[in-house]
């Protein structure tokens, strides 16, 4: 039996696609080993409930212990290396995440047919395993040279990034992004081979697996916008949204679910007029998520262009709303006009311009049978072409191949 290997540096409940492709060759027949980041019991046995029974989970980065001294030791490392390529502008490898040298030593213990990477760190470790001979695959889950705002780039060490990218696009056996626009990107910005596509997508569902409940909306005759995250903040779109929605008369109801501070959710009160009625859910176990969006009418999308790499991607969320068949109302970037080409009657494309957001808001609630078509689009959409099923199909064919 062929053994594949998969590593990050997140725990697994923050690394959807490592659990995805891990659950995919598990089920295909595959050995499969899983290493990522330890840090919390309780979360770790989210991590386990996530993966098939079949997969073996194990630390490559182990700081369950928190406030032990090799706990200690690491992070501390990690700190320094980070200050080290603000204030002097040297990269190191340590800035990149935790521990390098051990996780390598573990990695390569496993000596596995085919190893799989993922995130930042593992770009450097990817890098040492091709270079002992080992045969390796890496998702590009963002363009990370091209990732996080000038603030925050300089604890990063840039240039090792751009290097380790180009290196990998060209020795690894294949690699993989999120979108057709970050590939194509990437591939031109490091003149290589292009990645594949997978998108982050989510399996089918039957119409009856929905619970059909009304939790979150309560007026079901009055249309709904919906928004979620983990956190409600500022930068995510939603002043832009507000500020649209100023500009309309149609009383409407605006959904966000997440953890949000009382300050901001007074800020937004203060923000929307009187024909909106906001109202903030808590965050909802993932086997629930899909239902409470499908209460909802509208799901907005308002991304940023900035940094390079935001622009290319397509976030969960839009899939989510794909998923549970609702209309979506995303901002103009390459990762959301793509989809776009693809299912067009599903997706309305807005400028950052908030009187044509108004004025598209304002056209689909009055125009019910209108309405009614993309939502109908969007849930076809969902359960067929950005359907789970079909980049799993994907992602066989890559080891099969290899």
């Amino acid at each position: 039996m062929k053994t594949i290997c998969i590593f990050t540096q997140s725990p697994l409940v923050a690394a959807p696609r490592v659990v995805k492709e891990a659950n995919v060759y598990a089920q295909a027949g595959y050995r499969v080993i899983v290493y990522a980041l330890w840090y919390d019991w309780e979360m770790l046995a989210k991590d386990r409930a996530l993966l098939d029974e079949r997969i073996s989970y194990k630390a490559g980065i182990d700081l369950l212990n928190f406030n032990s001294l090799n706990s200690k030791y690491i992070r501390l490392k990690r700190k320094i290396s980070r200050l080290f390529v603000k204030f002097t502008g040297i990269d190191t490898v340590g800035a990149l995440g935790y521990d390098f040298s051990s996780y390598l030593e573990k990695l390569l213990v496993e000596d596995a047919d085919l190893y799989i990477g993922h995130e930042e760190m593992s770009m450097a470790l990817a890098n040492k395993l091709i270079k002992k001979g080992k045969i390796v695959a890496f998702d590009f889950e963002d363009w990370h040279s091209k990732d996080l705002l000038p603030s925050a780039r300089k604890y990063r060490p840039i240039k090792l990034l751009e290097y380790l990218e180009g290196f990998l696009l060209e020795k690894a056996k294949y690699t993989y992004t999120t979108s057709k626009a970050m590939a194509l990107a990437m591939a031109n910005g490091n003149k290589s081979k292009m990645p594949k596509v997978i998108y982050n997508s989510f399996p089918s569902i039957k119409l009856n697996a929905l619970d059909q409940s009304s939790k979150d909306r309560k007026d079901k005759e009055q249309p709904s916008l919906y928004w979620f995250s983990q956190v409600i903040s500022e930068g995510r779109g939603l002043e832009l949204l507000c500020e649209a929605l100023q500009k309309t008369t149609t009383p409407l109801q605006l959904h966000l679910r997440g953890k949000i501070t009382n300050d901001y959710h007074h800020n937004l009160k203060q923000l929307l007029p009187k024909n909106v009625t906001l109202q903030v859910h808590d965050v909802v176990p993932f086997q629930e998520l899909v239902s409470r969006i499908a209460e909802h009418d509208i799901g907005i999308a308002f991304e940023e262009d900035k940094p390079e790499s935001r622009d290319y991607t397509i976030t969960n969320k839009t899939f989510h709303y794909l998923q549970a068949g609702i209309a979506v109302l995303a901002t103009q970037t390459k990762g959301q006009a793509e989809i776009k080409a693809i299912v067009p009657n599903a997706v309305a494309i807005v400028e950052r311009q908030p009187e044509q957001i108004a004025t598209i808001i304002e056209d689909l609630l009055n125009n019910p049978l209108k309405l009614k078509a993309m939502k109908a689009a969007s849930w076809q959409a969902g359960q067929g072409v950005f359907a789970f099923e079909k980049q799993a199909l994907k992602l066989k064919e890559f080891v099969n191949n290899v």
